[in-house]
C-alpha cells in the first residue's frame, strides 16, 4: 500500500499553525502541487481562504471532536480525498501523542512542527507545562515565532533540548523573517575560575556542558551534585548528577557528567557532595561518544539542597 506522508503542527490556540500550514501550501517546491489534504482540528481568527486551497490542489476537513480521529476515519478520508500529502493542524488541547499513535501503518507521521507563540510562553509553561511539553517531546521541529528582543531565547531553547535533545529550535520575528541569534544568556561566568555552578543552576549547566563541551575544554568547574554509581561504570568513577524536572513531577529523569575520583566506590551513594575538579573531553564507557569528564581535584560532603529538582531554564 501506498505510504502517504503526514506532517503535523502542534501547539496552543493562536500560536501560527494556520499560518505556517498555509505557508507549506504555498510553497510549491516543496508541495509539487501533489493533492494535499489539511485535517483542521481548531479554528482560530486565521482562515484557509478558498483559492489557496485551490491553487494548492487541496481539500480541507474539520474535525470538532479529538474522538473522531480514529484509525478507521483517518482511512476513510484518505479514500475519499485520494490525497498524496496529510497536514493537521492539531488543536492545542488534544493529546499528541495519542494521535501518534493513532495513525495508520500507511500514513507515518514524517514530521511533527510545534509552533509557540514567544509572547505567551512564560504564562504556558508556568500554568500549562504539562500540555506543552507533550508537545514538545514528540517533535522534530519547534518554532518559536513572533520572537522581540525580550525574548529569552536561550532559555527557551533549553527547555525545550531538555524534554527533547533531538528537536531542532527555530525562532522567527513577529514579521516572520527567520531570527537565529540566540544570546548566551547562562546564569553563571564561564570566564571564572573557578566556574562556580550553583546548587540550582546544575540543569542548566549540564545541557550546556554537554551540547558545548568544547567551551570547557580544560576549565575549573565546582558544583553540587549527588553521587551514582554502579558495576556497570569503571572504577575510579561517579556519576556526578541531580534529578531534573522536564514536564511534571511525574517526569523527571537523573542527569549529571562523570567524573574522575580516586576511591569513588568509597563515597556515600546517592549522597551530596561538592566537585571541584577540571573538565576533559574524553571517551567514557558511560557516554555514546566523547564527552565531558570532571577529573575532581576535591570531592567534599555536602548538605542536601533546599530544592532537590534542577530545571533547564
Amino acid at each position: 500500500m501506498k505510504e502517504i506522508p503526514v506532517y503535523i503542527a502542534a501547539g496552543f490556540l493562536e500560536s501560527g499553525k494556520t499560518e505556517f500550514i498555509k505557508g507549506i501550501l504555498e510553497d510549491h517546491d516543496f508541495t509539487e502541487l501533489r493533492k494535499s489534504l489539511v485535517i483542521a482540528c481548531e479554528e482560530g481568527i486565521e482562515e484557509y481562504e478558498p483559492m489557496l486551497l485551490a491553487e494548492s490542489n487541496a481539500d480541507i476537513v474539520y474535525v470538532e471532536e479529538e474522538e473522531q480521529l480514529t484509525e478507521d476515519y483517518l482511512r476513510s478520508l484518505a479514500k475519499q480525498h485520494k490525497p498524496e500529502m496529510i497536514l493537521i493542524e492539531l488543536n492545542g488541547m488534544w493529546n499528541l501523542e495519542k494521535l501518534l499513535g493513532t495513525l495508520p501503518e500507511e500514513m507515518p507521521a514524517v514530521q511533527v512542527f510545534t509552533l509557540i507563540d514567544a509572547g505567551t510562553y512564560d504564562n504556558y509553561i508556568a500554568n500549562m507545562r504539562s500540555i506543552i511539553m507533550n508537545f514538545i517531546k514528540f517533535s522534530d521541529v519547534v518554532i518559536v515565532n513572533r520572537c522581540t528582543a525580550a525574548t529569552k531565547k536561550a532559555s527557551i531553547r533549553r527547555t525545550v533540548k531538555g524534554a527533547n535533545a533531538r528537536c531542532a529550535v527555530m525562532y522567527e520575528n513577529a514579521d516572520g523573517v527567520s531570527s537565529d541569534e540566540v544570546e548566551d544568556d547562562l546564569p553563571f561566568d564561564v570566564t571564572k575560575d573557578p566556574i562556580e555552578i550553583e546548587e540550582g543552576d546544575f540543569g542548566v549547566w549540564y545541557l550546556d556542558v554537554m551540547e558545548n563541551p568544547a567551551k570547557y575544554a580544560g576549565k575549573n568547574v565546582r558544583f553540587k551534585s549527588m553521587v551514582y554509581y554502579d558495576r556497570e561504570m569503571p572504577r575510579g568513577f561517579f556519576y556526578a548528577g541531580r534529578y531534573a524536572m522536564t514536564c511534571c513531577e511525574a517526569d523527571i529523569q537523573y542527569v549529571g557528567v562523570m567524573v574522575r575520583w580516586k576511591g569513588a566506590e568509597k563515597l556515600p551513594y546517592m549522597g551530596y557532595v561538592t566537585v571541584a575538579g577540571r573538565v576533559y573531553i574524553e571517551a567514557n564507557e558511560m557516554y555514546t561518544a566523547p564527552g565531558p569528564v570532571v577529573t575532581a581535584a576535591e570531592v567534599l560532603p555536602a548538605k542536601k539542597p533546599e530544592d532537590k529538582l534542577v530545571y533547564f531554564s
